[in-house]
């Protein structure tokens, strides 16, 4: 896949993420309506917060917020973050499920995309073939010079893809 196909996928994929989320407003409404920002359950009244404002803001979430045993810190953006994973994971595994999405819209290529990802037997049964072209490059290189050579001249953005060769202007003329 090329960056223009990466690229396109990735922007297909937040604007139908974005879609679903705007017009599925009533439920996320009442999620967040369910769970402030700024609690201040959360906060631990007990603290004085000139002796320890860390724990009289936040003394209550963490008491029952413990760190889950395979992480090595947890905070709210940690939480954060695993609901954005939840969330975006739901949309995937629903476009991949709507076999009533019409053929190239939004929807049916995220799904065709997640499925594709989804489907090791597939990825397994193909292993390395749909690399060997590239590898094929990568063993024309035959020492250490023809390196740069094989870099400079592949008209293959793969060999090119992490590296930036430019010419730059220095100040000290």
């Amino acid at each position: 896949m090329n960056f223009k196909q990466s690229l396109f996928t990735g922007v297909a994929c937040v604007a139908f993420a974005g879609s679903v989320l705007a017009g599925d407003k009533t439920e996320s409404a009442s999620k967040a309506d369910s769970k402030k920002l700024l609690d201040p359950a959360n906060m631990d009244l007990s603290v004085r917060p000139g002796d320890n404002f860390f724990y009289y803001a936040n003394g209550a979430w963490l008491k029952k917020n413990a760190i889950p045993a395979s992480e090595t810190r947890w905070g709210s953006f940690n939480e954060l973050q695993e609901n954005n994973y939840k969330a975006l994971h739901d949309l995937l595994e629903e476009a991949a499920s709507d076999e009533g999405a019409e053929h190239n819209s939004i929807t049916w290529k995220v799904g065709a995309f997640f499925r594709s990802g989804m489907d090791s037997e597939a990825i397994n049964s193909a292993g390395l073939k749909p690399l060997q072209s590239s590898i094929n490059r990568i063993n024309e290189i035959k020492d250490v010079s023809g390196l740069p050579r094989k870099l400079l001249t592949s008209k293959h953005k793969v060999l090119r893809r992490y590296f930036l060769f430019t010419l730059l202007r220095t100040t000290k003329m």
